[in-house]
């Protein structure tokens, strides 16, 4: 039941960011179809991806990305895993967090 709260949760915040719902709303029918199956994915994977613990986890986590991969459209790329990736709604497209999130630099002089 946790993970169906968890993917609802995600769904919800990703259904109500505001620059989503600006690059949605010039959308047809079909292409928000697309938008929205790409975004239950992502809020499964990490549904899922956040229990992860033991070994027999990681070969359940490990099986269902797989299946979820092999139907995914458009197709994640075929390096790392899919939560190395978010989706782009206004491209349309797999992007790597890395073009969203800067690379983090410790500071060691400041604790």
């Amino acid at each position: 039941m946790a993970i169906i709260h968890t993917i609802t949760c995600i769904m919800d915040d990703l259904l109500e960011n505001v620059e989503n719902k600006k690059s949605v709303r010039g959308m047809n029918e079909d292409d928000m179809k697309f938008v929205f199956a790409a975004q239950f994915f992502f809020a499964t994977m990490w549904a899922f991806g956040g229990i992860v613990g033991d070994d027999v986890g990681k070969k359940s986590y490990k099986l269902l990305e797989s299946e979820m991969k092999s139907i995914i459209k458009p197709k994640m790329p075929e390096t790392g895993s899919c939560l190395d990736y978010y989706f782009d709604v206004k491209k349309k497209d797999w992007a790597s967090w890395s073009e969203l999130v800067p690379e983090y630099m410790h500071d060691t002089d400041k604790i």
